[in-house]
């Protein structure tokens, strides 16, 4: 248990300390706020060295709780909230937000410091009343016909002169996958349509930079947790990249260079995907094996020095833009996670095999036991006296 404790925390420290490139960390930092479960954001963050979120729910939970959200979590000063490098909205209700936390977004939208990604529901109307709402490319005064959330299916398809954000997928086979649940979007002057959606040719994504000098902003006809991003809420999702374009938006917003081959930085996403998989399952059996007194700190320790060592070395060099090296990396360290889970299933089976030893002795021993007991009762019946017959005697006879 204290080797567990010990690997965890040192496994914490590694995993949110930020990685330097040139003695700087160079992370895009997420406000994601609204309703943020289920969320391909989330995702991207958790396999994704680039990204990282903080979390501020304001859909789904009573409006109490989401107001206490908003103080505790929402960056106290202009500084800290300059320190973000987007601000996504999912759905968001924002009528916890106060109208300093507002001013602020505001500004840092302004300035430039913060770009925003926008997606409709059922508050609506809480962003229209909301200062913020001036920073949307919708046009929201002529609202957002989200009665075809369910009209039916579509295709989405992207406009080729627009920078290679979406482009890129369009030979993966982007625009064959269906979508489901969109409202339809009224771009303002000035801003850039990015694809429409078929059959009715409606935009699907707009943006523009707010006031032509500020952040970067994004308006969405879907949803993040309809199926062309997440497969959650409806059983179905055909896009196998909604991460990855997500990652492609938040790098084009802070002015992040795009890959020059989107199939490299997914296949490195994948490995890293899989390498936490492999150390989850790593660690879920050697809990199991600890519960039978084994000593598992030589495994722990392994693990330690692949996460500090080839992993480490794999994020520093995919963050460094130098993705061939980093898929290289990264496939070792996934061979070497790989090997330690099977040591660990060794050490579970060797478990496993002294728990059948000493059951099975336990068993005989009880079965010979009582079969001694049985044999020497009812066989042998050394124990047990005949039945005499005893007869009343008359006095004196």
């Amino acid at each position: 248990m204290i080797v567990r404790r010990r690997y965890t925390w040192l496994l914490i420290v590694i995993l949110i300390s930020p990685v330097s490139i040139n003695g700087q960390a160079r992370r895009a930092k997420i406000l994601l706020s609204g309703d943020i479960y289920p969320c391909p954001v989330i995702t991207l963050c958790a396999i994704d060295p680039l990204y990282e979120y903080v979390p501020l729910q304001t859909r789904e939970i009573p409006e109490d709780e989401a107001q206490r959200y908003a103080r505790l979590y929402f960056p106290r000063t202009r500084e800290l909230l300059f320190e973000f490098s987007m601000l996504f909205f999912v759905d968001c209700d924002m009528s916890p937000f106060s109208g300093k936390q507002v001013s602020h977004m505001l500004q840092g939208v302004e300035e430039g410091h913060l770009g925003t990604f926008w997606t409709f529901g059922p508050n609506y109307g809480s962003v229209v009343s909301c200062d913020l709402q001036q920073v949307i490319p919708h046009e929201m005064s002529k609202g957002f016909n989200s009665w075809a959330w369910g009209h039916d299916f579509y295709r989405v398809i992207f406009r080729r002169d627009r920078p290679p954000v979406f482009t890129p997928f369009i030979e993966l086979g982007l625009e064959n996958v269906r979508a489901y649940g969109c409202g339809q979007l009224s771009p303002r002057i000035g801003t850039t349509i990015w694809g429409d959606m078929l059959p009715w040719k409606w935009p699907w994504m707009v943006t523009w930079e707010f006031g032509g000098t500020g952040g970067l902003c994004w308006v969405a006809a879907d949803d993040l947790d309809h199926p062309f991003w997440e497969r959650t809420t409806y059983g179905f999702t055909e896009n196998k990249y909604p991460v990855d374009i997500l990652a492609n938006i938040i790098t084009y917003t802070v002015g992040g260079e795009l890959p020059d081959d989107v199939l490299l930085p997914i296949y490195i996403r994948r490995e890293l995907q899989d390498f936490n998989n492999g150390r989850n399952l790593f660690v879920s059996v050697l809990e199991f094996v600890e519960k039978f007194g084994a000593d598992t700190g030589e495994l722990y320790d392994e693990l330690l020095t692949v996460d500090a060592g080839i992993i480490m070395d794999t994020k520093v060099a995919y963050m460094e833009g130098d993705y061939t090296d980093a898929l290289s990396m990264a496939k070792v360290g996934n061979e070497e996670i790989k090997a330690l889970v099977e040591r660990a299933l060794e050490a579970r089976e060797r478990a496993l095999l002294w728990i059948f030893v000493i059951e099975w002795l336990t068993v005989s021993g009880t079965s010979m036991i009582s079969g001694f007991i049985l044999w020497t009762l009812m066989v042998r019946r050394r124990i047990y006296r005949e039945v005499e017959t005893t007869r009343l005697q008359s006095v004196g006879g």
